[in-house]
């Protein structure tokens, strides 16, 4: 426990009043859904406090997936075209790694007006970092990282691992008691993505294809709260019907059979394990957030630092049947909490501005009064802060863009590929030498995608991985897309797939079509794979 005398608070609260710029603490977790989205009921008071202190935007929505996608689009403020990152770095894939001379980070950004930057846990944004090296992200725009190493997430890291990287952002927090520079640190949590390694039916981790590969499956430790029963329900739109939608869900739950083990769609107990579990990890990390918000107020910070908690991307936790993050855009995957404390801004308020991952950077920019225009120029994204000091966004979007790239979370036929791999090990055999994409992208199966989201409507398209196209005609659109149309006002569980029949549909899909085109054109330019590994030409079958 740190004891802070009032002399010390003292000392803080007058250096603090003479900072130029407000301190920013980023609280990031690791597959939170929107706060809104959770089962009614649940309690989780670190956060319901927090709140009240606070500006919550109730649509704040992620840009990509899987972690590091979405990760790397929060902390640039550009999207993975732009940041390269299409996938989890690890997975043999060329493991792409964050160019950050093109896509400068909101580290090296804060680095140049004048912040000390500090990183503290999961990075997963490159490979190979050593647990002693804290100078790994300097050339990242982060001074220091931590002790720890960095965490792929694997089975129980959260509820082993969180306590570590609170005390690591507490330590830093210490220090920078009497700094009379600004600070930015970045917490970086893993939980609750400790439930993407439950066993939820006792025979997931037997009838895995590849047990172990990257982690173990294990059921709930016998210890509260992972052993306590919440008593919460399957969702209400748990039963889906995936004929009626893109192919990339049906190859997802192909993938997960052979990824995760044995489980049914329609497994009713399973999908009560999972969402309980889910609901143990929030209330674990809901006293590692308490006990960090706790230290910036003991240490007499809190009146000089802006506080923003936030999730890479969510969980389905069992909405339309499905498990974990993937290749779709329902609410349960990419709507994530955005809630900011600022010690002069709006207290308790919820705001309903439809916002994007890229306006993360230029909303944190304008926080601390500055221009983001005037720092980073390649943002494409808005600037929010004046809804949390009281006002209106001086302008802000009316639809979002949601891109997913990552060609191993639709590719059923990659697990097969590793099943070969480890038989040949097994039986002493010269392992099989496999290229990439050619071996590891299934290239006959829509699993990439592109969406816009309105106020209204959620309209995505879905392609093969060689076929980056931007479909300008109505025989284009249906000759090589899967769709999907939600009308958000009538149907908020996102069951009715308006795109199903096309024609009846054909006015508004076009509409909807001719706005992504837009959007896809101003955000990230030309779409046509250029970002991925190898050949150009292997990405798409354009000019």
């Amino acid at each position: 426990m740190t004891f802070v005398s009032a002399c010390d608070m003292d000392n803080a609260q007058e250096i603090a009043s003479s900072l130029k710029h407000k301190n920013v603490l980023i609280i990031m977790m690791d597959q939170e859904r929107a706060w809104a989205t959770l089962p009614k009921g649940l309690k989780l008071p670190m956060r319901e406090k927090f709140s009240t202190q606070s500006v919550s935007f109730e649509e704040f929505n992620i840009a990509s997936l899987s972690c590091a996608p979405s990760r790397s689009v929060i902390y640039t403020g550009q999207h993975v075209q732009q940041t390269t990152i299409f996938t989890n770095p690890g997975l043999g894939e060329g493991d792409p790694l964050l160019d950050v001379k093109n896509t400068p980070t909101i580290g090296q950004m804060f680095k140049g007006l004048g912040y000390k930057t500090a990183y503290k846990g999961k990075w997963h944004l490159s490979v190979g970092f050593d647990e002693d090296n804290l100078d790994a992200l300097v050339d990242y725009g982060f001074d220091e990282w931590h002790t720890e190493g960095d965490t792929d997430g694997r089975v129980y890291e959260g509820a082993e691992k969180d306590r570590n990287i609170l005390n690591n952002a507490k330590d830093y927090l210490k220090r920078q008691q009497g700094s009379k520079e600004p600070w930015l640190l970045a917490v970086n949590f893993v939980n609750p993505h400790d439930i993407m390694w439950l066993d939820a039916n006792g025979k997931q981790a037997k009838t895995r294809l590849r047990p172990g590969l990257v982690s173990e499956m294990r059921p709930a430790q016998d210890k509260y709260p992972y052993n306590f029963d919440f008593g919460f329900d399957v969702p209400d739109n748990f039963y889906d019907d995936l004929s009626k939608k893109p192919e990339a869900q049906m190859e997802f739950v192909k993938l997960g059979q052979y990824f995760y083990g044995e489980q049914e769609v329609s497994d009713e107990e399973a999908c009560r394990n999972v969402i309980n579990y889910y609901a143990a990890c929030l209330v674990d990390s809901d006293k590692i957030i308490g006990d960090l918000l706790t230290s910036v107020d003991t240490l007499g910070m809190s009146d000089d630092t802006i506080v923003i908690l936030t999730s890479d991307h969510g969980e389905m936790g069992g909405a339309h049947g499905l498990r974990h993050k993937g290749p779709f855009m329902y609410r349960e995957n990419i709507n994530v909490p955005l809630v900011i404390r600022h010690p002069d801004g709006e207290k308790g308020i919820k705001s309903n501005a439809l916002m994007s991952a890229i306006d993360f950077g230029p909303t944190l920019i304008g926080l601390i009064g500055e221009d983001y225009k005037s720092v980073e120029a390649r943002l494409k994204g808005y600037d929010y802060s004046n809804i949390v000091k009281g006002g209106s966004a001086k302008d802000q979007r009316d639809e979002i863009l949601v891109c997913f790239s990552n060609t191993t979370q639709g590719n059923s036929r990659l697990e097969k590929i590793r099943m070969v791999q480890k038989v040949a090990e097994k039986n002493g055999a010269p392992v099989v030498q496999f290229n990439f994409p050619d071996d590891f992208i299934q290239f006959d199966k829509r699993t990439l995608g592109r969406g816009i989201i309105t106020s209204k409507y959620k309209y995505s398209r879905w392609f093969t991985p060689g076929d980056h196209h931007l479909p300008k005609t109505w025989q284009t659109l249906l000759g090589r897309n899967d769709l999907e149309l939600y009308d958000l006002d009538n149907d908020p569980l996102e069951l009715n797939n308006l795109a199903y029949h096309p024609e009846e549909q054909r006015e508004l899909i076009i509409d909807l079509n001719d706005r992504l085109n837009k959007l896809i054109e101003k955000e990230v330019g030309v779409d046509l794979g250029s970002f991925l590994p190898g050949d150009p030409k292997t990405w798409t079958i354009e000019g």
